[in-house]
């Protein structure tokens, strides 16, 4: 059972957080594998 009642209010708080958390995670992950893209064509460019 719940402490206090789920208002409209805080549904939205925590929907507005989990999209900015699923945001920022999404741009690590992207910006990860550009970054280790970019990596590999420089490795093979100095050979």
């Amino acid at each position: 059972m719940p402490a206090e009642k789920l208002t409209k209010k805080r549904l939205i708080q925590i929907v507005i957080m989990l999209c900015i958390l699923i945001a920022a995670f999404s741009y690590k992950t992207c910006s990860y594998k550009n970054m280790d893209s970019s990596n590999q064509i420089q490795e093979q460019k100095s050979r």
